[in-house]
C-alpha cells in the first residue's frame, strides 16, 4: 500500500511503518516545503478510499441512510 503512495506522491519516502492495537507509527521522509497536515490528509484519504473499496460494509454503515 504504501509503495503505492510513493508512486503517486514522489515527495513522500517510508522507511518504516510499525502498527499497534489500536495505532500505527510511520516513519517518512518529506520535503520541507510539504506540510504535515498535508501529508496527514494524503495518508487518511488514501486509506480511508482503500478501506472502504475493500470492506463494503463500512460504507453501509456509515454512509447510506436508512
Amino acid at each position: 500500500m504504501f509503495d503505492q503512495l510513493e508512486e503517486k506522491y514522489p515527495t513522500l519516502k517510508f522507511y518504516a511503518v510499525n502498527v499497534d492495537e489500536d495505532h500505527i507509527h510511520f516513519q517518512i521522509e518529506i520535503l520541507p516545503n510539504v506540510s504535515v497536515a498535508e501529508v496527514v490528509k494524503i495518508i487518511k484519504t488514501f486509506t480511508s478510499l482503500r478501506l472502504k473499496k475493500q470492506f463494503k460494509f463500512i460504507k453501509k454503515m456509515y454512509f447510506e441512510k436508512e
